[in-house]
């Protein structure tokens, strides 16, 4: 039975955990068909079977979905509360050599002190009133509250307010699940009739930084992903000094932004981490001798009031820098080397850009006939399976071969996902 008694919730919990629903796995489904499945049984849903549904994550390659519940208040209003979370998780490698008996939670609780863990973590479990496993918090017992609280509710006579119920899968990896779910809440809203007046996510908060745990989050930070494509000039390592490495472009990116306090933002007394790089790496496909001529490298960028506009004109500033204490370096080195008596030819001018991947993309279009065929049946060539993040590099990669461009330049642009700022001000109606 759906209800908030301990037990009921217990045993809930316990069955949602069992499913390994890894993200970007099938499990994830199986997931979704669980929670479907359970709150059918309500007889509420067996009423108003229109109030229970899925939602499939459009294009998804492995075809998730959403499960998405709707109890409408009694009397009738368009006021309505989202409760909503995630229930993928992430996979079990860090539990070592109990991984398999992770989706066990109270095997792996009575096992787990096998186990290197923290000591608060170790203190936690001495007291007994914890329960370990993959999931457990993270965030299946939040789930697991709001199909109960469904339950409750789908058996009330009334109360003030519709109260709408969504289970998305992949958080943990690129938010697909609530970013295919998004399009499908402004469709409901119109079908149903509903005002959306509040949003609660059952995310656990753990604290940590000084803040205590239990903490109630009002707003959430925006985050952005720049990348950078750096091509450089081929030449044999042998002549080293008539190319650019495009490694070495990278990391002097690399120097400018990793950990830069100029990349931190702040609010209101309150400090933000710094740009850190996700990944940094060349696009050689094969052993060569050859100086790198493309590398790649995006950053977390986390922000709070700068516009997607003003980080790009920022990422044109850092992208000329780097160009510049590129070019610098390699001719201090060739002209100490000259000095000691190498012999280097003279060095060449060279003409280091920055460009925008909409600038990129405007003059393939234009001298390229056929343009979005072109484009269609290089993207067929990508596996489904794809990181959305290569994906995209590999694409601007194609890209800079059908324009032509030479190095030294370096590309900017941005990758997903992209989550924009939230902050509750109490400044508008909808956030009072």
């Amino acid at each position: 039975m759906l209800s908030l008694a301990e037990n009921d919730l217990y045993s809930l919990l316990l069955d949602l955990v069992a499913i390994p629903s890894v993200s970007f796995s099938e499990e994830e489904n199986r997931a979704a068909d669980f929670i479907f499945s359970t709150l059918s049984d309500l007889d509420y849903f067996r009423r108003n079977p229109s109030f229970l549904r899925f939602l499939p994550a459009e294009g998804d390659p492995l075809g998730r979905k959403a499960v998405v519940a709707l109890v409408k208040a009694n009397p009738q209003t368009e006021k309505t509360v989202i409760i909503t979370g995630h229930f993928d998780v992430v996979d079990a490698e860090a539990c070592g050599h109990l991984k398999n008996l992770a989706f066990s939670p109270e095997e792996y609780t009575r096992r787990v002190d096998e186990l290197e863990i923290p000591e608060e973590a170790r203190s936690d479990l001495a007291s007994g009133e914890y329960l370990f496993g993959r999931g457990v918090s993270d965030m299946k017992s939040g789930i697991a509250l709001e199909m109960c609280l469904i339950g409750e509710l789908s058996r009330l006579e009334s109360f003030p307010a519709n109260v709408l119920f969504l289970a998305v899968p992949d958080e943990e990896n690129t938010s697909a699940g609530m970013r295919g779910a998004v399009p499908w809440l402004v469709r409901l809203r119109n079908e149903w009739e509903l005002e959306y007046t509040a949003c609660l996510n059952s995310e656990p908060s753990v604290g940590g930084r000084g803040i205590p745990a239990g903490g109630v989050y009002v707003g959430t930070i925006g985050k952005i992903m720049p990348f950078y494509l750096c091509v450089g000039k081929e030449a044999h390592v042998g002549d080293y000094y008539e190319g650019v490495s495009a490694s070495l472009l990278t990391s002097y990116l690399s120097l400018i932004l990793e950990g830069s306090p100029e990349t931190a933002e702040s609010l209101d007394g309150v400090h933000f981490p710094p740009q850190a790089c996700l990944r940094f790496k060349d696009l050689v496909k094969n052993y060569s001798v050859t100086l790198p001529e493309r590398s790649v490298a995006y950053y977390n960028c986390l922000t709070v009031s700068r516009t997607p506009a003003r980080i790009l004109e920022e990422m044109k500033t850092v992208a000329g820098r780097a160009l510049e204490m590129t070019l610098t370096h390699l001719s201090k080195a060739r002209q100490t080397l000259r000095e000691q008596g190498a012999s280097l030819p003279e060095k060449k001018a060279l003409l280091p850009r920055v460009l925008s991947y909409e600038e990129l993309l405007e003059k393939v279009r234009s001298r390229t006939e056929r343009f979005d065929d072109v484009l269609e049946s290089f993207l067929k060539t990508l596996p489904d399976s794809m990181d959305e993040r290569d994906l995209c590099i590999e694409t601007a990669s194609y890209l800079l071969d059908l324009s032509g461009e030479k190095g030294p330049l370096i590309l900017v642009g941005f990758l997903p996902p992209f989550y924009p700022p939230r902050l509750n001000r109490s400044e508008s109606a909808g956030e009072r």
